[in-house]
């Protein structure tokens, strides 16, 4: 089961209107059609199957499943016809994909993965169900390349190529998302109140891709701390009727009543699995030694500190 406040038929159809905005300029308008209308259909799909589960998926793992289906999709989507593959296939072979993705993802929520080892068996997945469904094709002879040819084409690093390319050519719109990123870990503190009236200020395209980052899972991980208190000071100052909450005392009380009751070396134990440099900060938290620079970004660490909380209470 999906958390009630994660509309999937409408998370499915923003994706997919996102894909819609980043294909590559050579791709047919009938190939464009085609890969959005998979992104989202999938995405539905594997929404409307988490529903029917028993077990209750939280809204950071939904999205993660359901996000890497879709991404998933318009990648491979791309690459059946960059590979020429006859387009009768096209949808057999995604399907085949996205049930080897939606297979791997789950089991390893269920199995409390790290995300970047979730990610990285999804991707093998891919590879994996991607090679036997065209070397199936190949010994059917239905293919006009080689099995080696058409695994060797990738839209997922011909599209990181092209950021990268995009973000030594254009560092105002690299710093712009980065800004947005910001801005939407921020949203995720303030009441529906306050978001209502400061989206009101954003235009269409800004307000689209906030969303995006928003359902991002585990978004206060992937922004420097440092980078989000510069920006804190500067919202808080552009928009002083909106209220910075830093509740410091309350948070490193938390985790302070958690950690009480267990040793370091259990707690230690209990975070294992974090990444790195979350780790290192509930450490400094739980030895007393976090610096009021990282208190001050208490919007961004909150959430970490909720999350270590539950674990050491369950």
């Amino acid at each position: 089961m999906i958390p009630a406040e994660l509309k999937i038929e409408e998370f499915a159809k923003d994706l997919a209107t996102q894909a819609s905005q980043a294909f590559p300029p050579d791709l047919p308008e009938s190939v464009k059609r085609f890969v959005t209308q998979i992104v989202y259909e999938f995405i539905k799909l594997a929404g409307d199957a988490l529903n029917k589960e028993e077990h209750e998926y939280d809204i950071n793992e939904s999205v993660l499943i359901c996000q890497l289906v879709g991404e998933w999709m318009y990648h491979k989507g791309i690459d059946n016809f960059k590979n020429q593959i006859q387009q009768e296939y096209w949808k057999p072979i995604l399907q085949q994909i996205a049930f080897a993705i939606f297979e791997t993802a789950k089991a390893s929520v269920l199995a409390s993965e790290d995300q970047n080892m979730i990610i990285d068996k999804v991707q093998a997945s891919v590879e994996t169900s991607y090679r036997a469904m065209i070397e199936q094709l190949a010994k059917e002879n239905k293919l006009s390349k080689s099995v080696d040819e058409i695994m060797h084409q990738s839209n997922l690093n011909d599209y990181v190529e092209q950021n990268y390319q995009n973000q030594e050519i254009e560092p105002k719109q690299e710093e712009k998302s980065l800004k947005l990123m910001t801005m939407a870990l921020f949203f995720k503190s303030l009441s529906p109140e306050d978001v209502g009236k400061m989206v009101k200020m954003l235009d269409e395209n800004e307000r689209r891709e906030i969303l995006t980052y928003i359902n991002m899972p585990d978004l206060e991980k992937l922004v420097d701390p440092g980078i989000y208190s510069q920006y804190l000071e500067k919202f808080n100052n552009f928009l002083p009727k909106v209220k910075i909450k830093k509740k410091k005392a309350s948070m490193y009380g938390k985790i302070t009543e958690a950690v009480s009751k267990i040793d370091e070396a259990e707690f230690k134990q209990i975070i294992s699995k974090e990444r790195k440099n979350v780790k290192n900060f509930l450490l400094r938290v739980y030895n007393g030694k976090m610096s009021e620079e990282e208190l001050f970004s208490i919007d961004l660490t909150n959430e970490i500190v909720e999350y270590a909380v539950h674990k050491v209470n369950n």
